[in-house]
């Protein structure tokens, strides 16, 4: 979870500079998908909480 009110580019820069491979953003609207984010990449894509591996 980060930890301030920030704009969202800030965020996985944040977790890139703590060395957290991986950000996980919650879906905007009820319904949406879960997206997974490999900071070491870039590549983004939707993600499923129950069965997700890194």
């Amino acid at each position: 979870m980060y930890h301030k009110d920030r704009k969202f580019d800030e965020q996985p820069k944040y977790a890139n500079d703590m060395g957290i491979p991986y950000v996980w953003f919650l879906p905007e609207a009820q319904g949406g998908a879960h997206r997974g984010l490999d900071i070491a990449t870039g590549q983004q894509a939707d993600a499923d909480p129950a069965s997700w591996v890194a």
